[in-house]
């Protein structure tokens, strides 16, 4: 399985990159912002995204600061996928709970009211506890079915 992972903080995309690892998975690519991420799916074939939902525009270097931030940087690839007829799933790994006073429950459900063809659902990330891996691998469960 393919597995494109759209992620800011390299913590958490580390954390996430062993998880799915010791799932097996092992043909993984990483991107660090919308821009590089969404240029990487459209321009590649993947069987699934693991996408953080608040992220920079651009990838962060020592010459570039990354734009202006995106909270909701994840639904606008959603978005585009859905535009482009893109059928790989999306998982959404976030580790906020609120997005400009949108909870994190009702933009899970605005998401599987929008996307239903390609989103699996959101797992809150929270480097204090172990839950979010088992989260995930439920959700991964429907994919590598």
């Amino acid at each position: 399985m393919n597995v494109l992972i759209i992620e800011d903080d390299i913590n958490k995309l580390h954390a996430i990159i062993k998880c799915i690892r010791q799932l097996g998975l092992s043909e993984i690519e990483a991107k660090t912002s919308h821009h590089s991420g969404l240029k990487e799916l459209l321009s590649h074939p993947y069987d699934l995204v693991l996408l953080d939902m608040s992220m920079p525009a651009y990838d962060i270097t020592v010459h570039e600061n990354g734009g202006r931030p995106l909270p909701l940087a994840g639904r606008d690839i959603l978005y585009r996928m859905w535009r482009r007829r893109i059928k790989c799933k999306a998982i959404v790994i976030t580790q906020y709970e609120d997005f400009g006073g949108t909870s994190l429950s009702s933009l899970d459900e605005d998401l599987k009211k929008s996307f239903p063809e390609i989103y699996l659902g959101v797992v809150y990330y929270n480097t204090m506890q172990e839950g979010w891996k088992s989260a995930l691998e439920e959700l991964l469960s429907n994919v590598t079915r």
